[in-house]
C-alpha cells in the first residue's frame, strides 16, 4: 500500500511491502492534520490490501521450510531442539545443538553442537 504525501509515517513503510493498495492523500506533515476523507481513503486501501490477522503458523525449522527469509538469507529460525536465532545469517541451518540462542546478524553461525550457547552480535 502507498500512502502518498505523508511524512515520517511508520505504517506506510510496512504496508508498501504487504499490498500494491494505494490510498491519496494530501500531503501531511509531522504534528499537521488529516481530513476524515483522508483516512476513509486509508481504510478503504488497507481493507482492499487483505493484510492477514491472526497468528503466522509456520512448520518446524528445517533447511528448506519453515523460517523466515531476507533477500533469501535466514533471518529468523529455531532449527534443531530448542534454539532460536534472530538476525541475518544467525545461527545456522545444520546446527545439532540445544538450547542455545543467537541474536543479531552473524550471530552463532559457527555452532554446531553447543549446548546452551547464547550470543548477542552486530555485523
Amino acid at each position: 500500500m502507498k500512502l502518498l504525501g505523508v511524512t515520517r509515517c511508520m505504517t506506510c513503510c510496512f504496508l508498501c511491502v504487504a499490498s500494491t493498495a494505494t490510498a491519496q492523500l494530501s500531503s501531511v506533515s509531522v504534528g499537521g492534520t488529516i481530513k476524515a476523507s483522508d483516512i476513509n481513503a486509508i481504510i478503504t486501501a488497507l481493507n482492499d490490501a487483505a493484510i492477514p490477522i491472526g497468528n503466522l503458523n509456520l512448520p518446524a525449522s528445517t533447511p528448506l521450510t519453515g523460517n523466515i527469509t531476507k533477500n533469501g538469507v535466514p533471518f529468523l529460525h529455531n532449527v534443531g531442539t530448542f534454539n532460536t536465532f534472530l538476525g541475518c545469517l544467525a545461527g545456522n541451518l545444520a546446527v545439532s545443538g540445544t538450547a542455545n540462542t543467537g541474536v543479531g546478524d552473524s550471530s552463532l553461525i559457527a555452532v554446531r553442537a553447543c549446548a546452551i550457547c547464547v550470543a548477542m552480535a552486530s555485523a
